[in-house]
This record gives structure tokens, C-alpha cells and sequence, in this order.
């Protein structure tokens, strides 16, 4: 394949986009997942929270539509009591959207992640109905609250449960009671709680009554309020590639992974068919002692530019074509119809928190001081015609590096310590000649 094949026609070519808007993944959380295919896809879910709000058309404020989180403390309850407490919305003829709800739990005695779920129900005569959504749990904090995220259309004036459910039989933790029948200030008109709650022990049926209610906090908004400014769609040049883990993964055991090169290999902002690949095998080098040891896999981010769109890294040539500055200020020339591409390695680790974090391998990731890796990565490419170089560059660098090159099976390949500008250029005698 030749890079005049790879590069979009310039009618085709994205512009340039402020990435400004998009949060960053450094303040993002990933939630947990287990290992293997479940955690990958999970892990691809909880990436597009860094997009999430970038991808909606329309995106209302939330806001705490009714609580009684604020009343006063009656009892607690373990973990292995299932508890369903009713609510009621409000009048709005166009409806409501549940976005979230927080449940507080006793301070050093939140249940285990995967021992519990909260699940929004509909009602069946009074009592506790059918799942209409099973929520998704976002953070706990130090205090015990724990924040659960969704997306649930609910009716005007009508009653539905919010449902713990003892995944587990003995999930352990203690959830907070209040013998209070009042709402915190602030609901929204016509939003109420239940007077007392559902009750049983996991695994049994019949539900009893219990004259107390769980404290909760019910959020979202109104549907007919009116929609609030949003960040701009995800630019189509930005790709990002499916998560890979290590070779004790039956799974997965691919150290190779690809990145795409031209527009034509970005398919809804995933890489299609990426006709560049880094081969992490010996990525683990890189890793701090006590992240190896919490490793979960890797995946790659990616955006396409042609040289023109990035004037302070490629500079163009007077007649004609482009250029860049390797070390001690050599030019060198761009091999004609070479993309210029931004890629980051990012590596996914189990905090203590038992949530996934991420950190960028190769590239500027601060406070950590070195950005390289300590140990080299595979990057190839597809060969031109001509003698070419792969070069790289990341940010705070002021010249790019002209990797040592070599040509197998038609790509060009190279060991880089930096993950980041990616661009082919000619050798020094044949740009001069």
C-alpha cells in the first residue's frame, strides 16, 4: 500500500478541531469490569465516558429530584436484606429522565461492587414490579455514599422502586434507615418518597413491610426543560483501538495492535482495518513495580492529519512539499502522501479503590518526570517507494527523532522509546539530492 492511497483527497480531509472541549483522561474513572471480554467491553463503555456528553445531541443539568438523605438516622440494615423504597414523580406532561441515584452507606462498610446492584422497578399494585434499567456504579466516596449513573425515561405521576439487590447471598455492608416519612428541601415539584419501604432477605420472595425508608437520593431532570450547551461531536479523525491484555489472557494474546492511517480505516471513531501497529511485548518494562503488578491491558488513541493541518510540527517547503527539523537542526523531507499521525499508548491498572485508572506510556503524563519508556516498542508502518525513516516526536520536544528504519515484508519498522507524532520522511542524501 502506498501513502497516496492512504491520505483522504483534500476535499475530504478533516478540519482542524478544538480539542479544548474534551475533558481529560486524565481526571477519568473507569469503572470496574472482570477480566477478559467482559472487562474490554465494559473498559470500551466506560472510555466513551470522557465522550459521553461530546456524543449527545441533546444534554440536560441534572439535578437531586427528590432525597431524604438528610433525615434522621433510625437504624441500619446489612447488606443481605434486600430493600425496595417507592417514589413518586412529579406532573410534567413531557416526563423525566433518571440519571442517577446515590445510596449512603455506613462509613467503612460499603459492600463489595460486584455483591449488590441497584435497579430501578416498576410498581405492580403497591409493590415492587418488574427492572425497567439496572444502574451502573460511578464512585463511593471516603463518607460511605456511593453514586450510581443511568439513563431511565420515567412517566409523569407515577410510582416506581428503587431496588437493592443482593447479587450475593452475604454481600456485606450496612445501608442507612430513617423513620421519617418527610423529603429533604429542595424536590422537585410534585416528587416524593414513599412512606416506609419494601423489605426481604436475599433469595426469598415475599416482600414485607417495613415502617422506616432507605435514605436515598434520586437525581436527574425534567425532560421539557430546555437543553444546555454541548461539546462538539468527536472529531471523525480520532480513533481509538479495542483494549488488549497480556498472554495469560486465553482471550486475547495479541501484543500487536494497529492504528489507523488515513480516514478510510476510522469507522465511528474505532480503528477498522489500522495499517500501522505497535508490538508492545516488552511494554511490562515500562510499567511502575506496583502498577505491573495491577495490570490490566493497553489500547491506543489516535488522530489523522495530513501534514498542512500542524504547520508548528511540519513545516512547508518553498517549492512545494513539507519538511521537519530532526536533530541538530537537519531537514528532513516528508515523504510525499505521508499522513501525520498522533498516537497514545495508554496503559488501564486496578486502583485500590477496585476501580480501573489509566496513565499514557511513551508520552507527557505528569507529575511523572520521564515520559519515555524504558524499554523500546515495535512501531511499523506501510513502505513507500522511496528509502525512507520513520520519525517521532511528543510534546515539549523541540525536533522531531529520526528512528533507525529498516524495511520487512513491505512496512517499515523501527524501535521508539516515544509514543506520540508519528510522520515518514526521506533520508538526509535523498532529500538533498
Amino acid at each position: 500500500m502506498q501513502f497516496g492511497q492512504l491520505l483522504c483527497r483534500d476535499s475530504e480531509r478533516p478540519s482542524r478541531m478544538n480539542t479544548a472541549a474534551f475533558p481529560s483522561a486524565r481526571t477519568h474513572v473507569l469503572s470496574r469490569g472482570g477480566a477478559g471480554r467482559g472487562l474490554a467491553h465494559g473498559l470500551l463503555l466506560a472510555l466513551s465516558i470522557f465522550l459521553l456528553h461530546a456524543a449527545m445531541s441533546r444534554a440536560q443539568s441534572s439535578v437531586t429530584l427528590v432525597s431524604n438523605t438528610g433525615q434522621a438516622l433510625n437504624d441500619t440494615s446489612g447488606g443481605g436484606a434486600e430493600r425496595a423504597q417507592s417514589f413518586r414523580t412529579g406532573a410534567s406532561a413531557a416526563g423525566y429522565k433518571l440519571t442517577g441515584v446515590e445510596v449512603p452507606f455506613v462509613t467503612g462498610e460499603v459492600p463489595g461492587a460486584h455483591s449488590y446492584a441497584i435497579r430501578i422497578l416498576s410498581s405492580n399494585d403497591g409493590n415492587p414490579g418488574s427492572t425497567l434499567s439496572t444502574l451502573t456504579l460511578s464512585t463511593v466516596t471516603s463518607d460511605g455514599v456511593a453514586s450510581f449513573s443511568g439513563s431511565v425515561d420515567l412517566e409523569a405521576s407515577t410510582t416506581y422502586f428503587v431496588f437493592y439487590d443482593a447479587v450475593v447471598s452475604s454481600p456485606g455492608g450496612r445501608y442507612r434507615r430513617t423513620s421519617s416519612d418527610n423529603e429533604d428541601p429542595g424536590a422537585a415539584p410534585g416528587w416524593s418518597m414513599g412512606d416506609g419501604s419494601r423489605w426481604r432477605q436475599a433469595g426469598t420472595t415475599p416482600w414485607n413491610t417495613s415502617g422506616t425508608s432507605w435514605q436515598i437520593a434520586i437525581k436527574g431532570y425534567d425532560k421539557a426543560q430546555p437543553a444546555a450547551a454541548v461539546a462538539p461531536p468527536i472529531p471523525p479523525n480520532m480513533a481509538y483501538s479495542p483494549v488488549q491484555w497480556h498472554a495469560d489472557d486465553p482471550l486475547n494474546t495479541a501484543a500487536r495492535h494497529a492504528f489507523p492511517l488515513s480516514l478510510a480505516e476510522i469507522e465511528s471513531n474505532r480503528t477498522k482495518d489500522g495499517s500501522g501497529s505497535l508490538d508492545l511485548s516488552g511494554i511490562d518494562a515500562s510499567l511502575a513495580p506496583e502498577r505491573a503488578e495491577r495490570s490490566r491491558g493497553y489500547y491506543l488513541s489516535n488522530r489523522v492529519y495530513s501534514p498542512a493541518e500542524q504547520p508548528a510540527l511540519v513545516e512547508q517547503a518553498a517549492g512545494g512539499g513539507y519538511w521537519i527539523v530532526g536533530p541538530d537542526e537537519t531537514r528532513y523531507e516528508v515523504v510525499r502522501g505521508s499522513p501525520l499521525v498522533l498516537v497514545k499508548l495508554w496503559h488501564v491498572y486496578l486502583r485500590d479503590s477496585g476501580f480501573n485508572g489509566i496513565e499514557r506510556l511513551g508520552g507527557p503524563w505528569y507529575p511523572r518526570r520521564d515520559h519515555l519508556l524504558a524499554e523500546p516498542v515495535g512501531l511499523c508502518l506501510p513502505a513507500p517507494d522511496e528509502d525512507a525513516r520513520i520519525a517521532v516526536r511528543i510534546r515539549g520536544e523541540s525536533a522531531w527523532t529520526v528512528l533507525d528504519t529498516v524495511e520487512r515484508d513491505g512496512r517499515l519498522c523501527a524501535d521508539t522509546v516515544r509514543v506520540g507524532w508519528v510522520i515518514v520522511v526521506l533520508k538526509p542524501e535523498e532529500a538533498a539530492a
